[in-house]
């Protein structure tokens, strides 16, 4: 399969729920939340679940999240949420990884927001401990997502494996720590061999 052209690559709305609720759960947040690559609008979706305040943007004016106005059609790089003190999270384009670690950090701490939690393939984890600034929390499930795309398209994630939400926050940061680890455990339903 060719990759696509904006990396249009959904989260799976129980897992960004997942992620949410873990957030809400263990990091003490309350929202808002904010999604610069809102794309189909699950952590929008999830914030809404559990009554957050919740903003998002998209470059691509396809996206669902923005034809259906959950989001702003924009890059990151020119919009700025209303509200402050929330978390920054999503599922980031792929490439440029480190590139929009800096960014959301420095976003994060110059606004005097939560966190930044970005959602990542599961064997992103040694390259993440291993950066400058590491995150205070790796979130793993060893479920395997299926990605969804333009036209409702659904593609399983290259990886045999799952994925890693990680997170650096204010509640977490603790100087000279590794980040701790976290199992986000079955987020989704499984069938069992045979039957439903």
């Amino acid at each position: 399969m060719a990759r696509d052209e904006l990396d249009r690559y959904y989260t799976p709305a129980l897992l960004a729920s997942a992620c949410v609720r873990w957030l809400a759960d263990h990091m003490g947040a309350a929202g808002p939340l904010y999604d610069p690559c809102a794309g189909g609008g699950a952590w929008l979706d999830a914030a809404h679940e559990l009554g957050w305040a919740s903003e998002g943007c998209d470059l691509d004016p396809s996206a669902p999240a923005v034809l259906d106005r959950r989001a702003a059609c924009e890059p990151m790089e020119r919009w700025t949420p209303r509200t402050g003190g929330g978390w920054w999270i999503t599922n980031p384009p792929y490439g440029p990884v480190e590139a929009w670690i800096s960014t959301l950090r420095e976003r994060q701490q110059a606004r005097g927001d939560i966190g930044v939690a970005l959602l990542m393939r599961l064997t992103a984890i040694e390259w993440l401990i291993e950066l400058d600034d590491p995150p205070h929390a790796l979130v793993t499930t060893s479920q395997r997502a299926r990605w969804e795309g333009p036209g409702g398209a659904l593609y399983a994630s290259g990886d045999s494996c799952g994925a890693v939400l990680a997170v650096w926050g204010r509640c977490a940061a603790q100087p000279g720590r590794p980040a701790q680890a976290w199992p986000l455990g079955q987020w989704r339903p499984t069938r069992r061999r045979g039957g439903t």
